[in-house]
């Protein structure tokens, strides 16, 4: 199963983004988009999820589906501590128990128990990130996707979120259609790694990565970051 967008389209005040533009996602994977700022990387994803139209093209295997999105901002509700932020995307059909359990599954993952009753205010940088982490995964979406959730944070804690997104991933392995710039993210994150060209957008390579997360490291990923780099070289 995958999902494709097919012949896309798309203009803003006269300028195409996209044009004729296909790109064909594996479900249950990872999948990373890289390509320069301004090219449209977010407006793909916005386009996937219906919070943007296309002008032209096809659309397949997205209908129907529901959707997650982590965006470069944590964006939790000011008003709501981290347990009732998890719990507002769970079903009002669900009881209250199972709610409880399912959000109190969630924090252990990101290993936020002790700060479940504080509010986004009380909260650093990354554990507002890990609450949306949690919280994406909380939702009963198919598809999760991620639009550059890390950029701005140091290297090692972004190194933490990648291995504690990748343990909630391997429990529940949604399809996750992942934005970002940054190279050495993707290779550590994610199972194909797609390198667009600025607008009018193409794909200027599609990666697999046959390594296991468990098993990468910088040594070992340094023929895909090679290819990453002269892909983007055309850019």
């Amino acid at each position: 199963m995958s999902f494709r967008l097919i012949n896309i389209t798309k203009s803003f005040d006269g300028k195409s983004i996209f044009k004729n533009f296909n790109i064909e996602f594996s479900e249950g994977k990872i999948s990373c988009i890289l390509g320069p700022s301004g090219c449209g990387k977010t407006t793909l994803l916005n386009i996937m999820c219906g919070l943007a139209k296309a002008d032209e093209g096809i659309m397949d295997g997205f209908c129907n589906k529901n959707f997650s999105y982590i965006f470069q901002e944590p964006r939790l509700l000011p008003w709501k501590n981290v347990r009732d932020n998890i719990d507002f995307v769970l079903s009002r059909d669900i009881s209250s128990s199972e709610r409880r359990y399912i959000v109190d599954n969630y924090l252990k993952l990101v290993e936020l128990e002790e700060f479940a009753d504080y509010y986004p205010s009380q909260l650093s940088g990354g554990m507002s990130q890990r609450v949306s982490l949690a919280r994406a995964f909380a939702s009963p979406s198919q598809i999760i996707l991620m639009d550059e959730p890390l950029s701005g944070l140091d290297i090692s804690l972004k190194h933490n979120l990648i291995q504690r997104f990748i343990n909630i991933w391997r429990n529940d392995k949604r399809s996750v259609i992942y934005v970002t710039h940054d190279i050495d993210e993707a290779l550590m994150l994610c199972d194909e790694i797609f390198v667009l060209s600025k607008s009018p957008v193409k794909v200027l390579m599609k990666e697999n990565i046959d390594i296991a997360h468990e098993e990468r490291d910088y040594l070992l990923l340094q023929e895909y970051k090679a290819k990453c780099l002269r892909a983007m070289s055309m850019i």
